[in-house]
């Protein structure tokens, strides 16, 4: 860690360390995630069904944690709804094809393809918002 003075350098407010081991606990329940996912999805009939006690599993983790005030969610209009439904519809397209991927290919293949959305978003950025393409240290990370 670099020191300035006497403070320690921070990433958006948190300590390097809070930030490495966020890093690793995120891609550490991802990994898992996806395996598990695979093995699910290869041994049910209907695997729609796993994603859909996924989501049902974290609505009600959130609602938990609401009732619990250990998080604070705003009440959703219906301008807002509206708003978010092509997200919504997004969302959904993504899981169903991402369980379509993992029951017909291996998990490796599937990772690879994930690993490329970001170069596909920066190259629609580019292409509809006007923004710059990746540079090329950016581009071969």
């Amino acid at each position: 860690m670099r020191h300035l003075g006497n403070t320690v350098l921070e990433l958006a407010g948190c300590r390097v360390h809070t930030v490495f081991a966020s890093i690793f606990c995120y891609t550490f329940c991802s990994a898992v995630a996806i395996v598990v996912n695979k093995v699910v999805i290869s041994q049910t009939p209907a695997p729609a069904c796993i994603f859909c006690l996924q989501m049902a599993a974290t609505l009600v983790f959130i609602l938990l944690a609401w009732a619990g005030n250990a998080i604070k969610i705003d009440v959703p209009s219906m301008h807002n709804l509206l708003t978010f439904i092509p997200y919504i519809a997004s969302f959904v397209i993504s899981l169903y094809s991402n369980g379509r991927a993992l029951r017909s290919s291996n998990v490796e293949t599937v990772i690879v393809f994930r690993s490329c959305s970001p170069l596909c978003v920066s190259v629609l950025d580019w292409l509809f918002l006007g923004r710059e393409l990746p540079s090329l240290p950016s581009l071969l990370a």
